[in-house]
This record gives C-alpha cells, sequence and structure tokens, in this order.
C-alpha cells in the first residue's frame, strides 16, 4: 500500500462531491492561499450548479481575492440574482478589485432594485474607491439626480454639478449661489453658456 499524492487526494474528495471535506483537508495540509481558495471556489461551482445561489456566493466571496469576478458576475447576471450580485460587487470594491464596470453594475443594480438607501451609502462612504465620472453618469441616467450631485459636488465637478442643478433638477437660484461662492479661477462660463 502506498499512500496517494495530495491532488489525487482533492481529485476523490471532488468526484464524490466532498468539497467541504477537501476543504477541511487543504486547510490541514496548509496549502497556499490560492490553491485553498481554488478548492473553495469549486464547492462554491458546485453549490451554484444545485441551485444553492447564497451558498455558493458564501464560498465565492471567500475567495474573492483569487476568483475570476467576470467568470462568476456573469453566473448571477444569467440567474437575474441581483441581490448575490450586489454582495459580489460590494466585496470587490471593499477589496480595492473593482473596476468601473464593476462600479457601473453596482449602481445600476441598486437602481433596479430601487435601493436609495445602499446607494446613497456607497457612494458616501469614504472607503470605498471608485470612478467617479461613471457614478455620476450612472446616478443621472437612472434618475438618482440628488445623489448625481452630491456626488459632482464632492469631487469638485463643478460643470457637472451646475448642470445637474439647472438641466435634472431645475434648481435655478442653487446653481446661482453655486457659482457664486466658487473663487473665480474656478469658474468656467463660456460666452452664450448662461
Amino acid at each position: 500500500m502506498t499512500e496517494k499524492d495530495l491532488s489525487t487526494k482533492l481529485d476523490i474528495l471532488y468526484s464524490r462531491n466532498l468539497h467541504q471535506l477537501a476543504i477541511q483537508f487543504a486547510e490541514k495540509a496548509r496549502l497556499p492561499s490560492p490553491h485553498l481558495n481554488d478548492i473553495i471556489q469549486k464547492y462554491g461551482d458546485y453549490l451554484f450548479s444545485r441551485g444553492e445561489y447564497d451558498s455558493a456566493l458564501h464560498q465565492y466571496l471567500r475567495a474573492v481575492t483569487t476568483i475570476n469576478p467576470s467568470e462568476i458576475i456573469r453566473k448571477y447576471l444569467d440567474v437575474q440574482r441581483i441581490s448575490n450580485l450586489v454582495s459580489i460587487l460590494e466585496e470587490l470594491h471593499s477589496n480595492h478589485l473593482a473596476n468601473s464596470d464593476h462600479t457601473t453594475l453596482l449602481l445600476n443594480c441598486y437602481a433596479r432594485l430601487k435601493n436609495v438607501e445602499q446607494l446613497e451609502q456607497f457612494i458616501k462612504a469614504e472607503v470605498i474607491e471608485f470612478d467617479v465620472d461613471v457614478a455620476i453618469q450612472v446616478c443621472r441616467q437612472g434618475r438618482y439626480y440628488e445623489q448625481a450631485a452630491y456626488l459632482a459636488q464632492k469631487y469638485r465637478e463643478h460643470d457637472i454639478f451646475i448642470s445637474i442643478l439647472v438641466e435634472n433638477l431645475k434648481q435655478y437660484s442653487r446653481a446661482l449661489n453655486y457659482i457664486k461662492q466658487l473663487p473665480p479661477s474656478e469658474v468656467n462660463l463660456q460666452k452664450g453658456s448662461c
């Protein structure tokens, strides 16, 4: 009798759908994080294939630093599990792994769920980085004009802020008051724009 190598043992556990045991085995063997995360993702894939979307999500979030986010996002988009998708996208942002497409998708998910509270919490968070221009554009497209105005003002996008006040919110006096308080060097009024 000879002992099987680690890879063979794991393959046997996978073939019997004993993913949790495979994870425990890998942890005891002190496999490097990328290898452990690969096993965790396989378990997530197995759960997802069984329609256990919330449990699969938990596994994907455990391995978020090494998974291919596009693949996971596509899975949840295909089954229209928007709330699960939000969790993945928020985790990508909190781990600084998100790109502008992830930001756009997350903001669109908030809009689709009509969850203004989460939208505002996201855009007002100090620790999460995101593409401000994309966020403003998505908020405006989703008719979340106050949130778009908040972002434009916070990030000193004066022209965009004034544009939102005038074109979307029809708050002309607020726009004029904002222009008045700007230092002359930051006022960019072109002839014929007023």
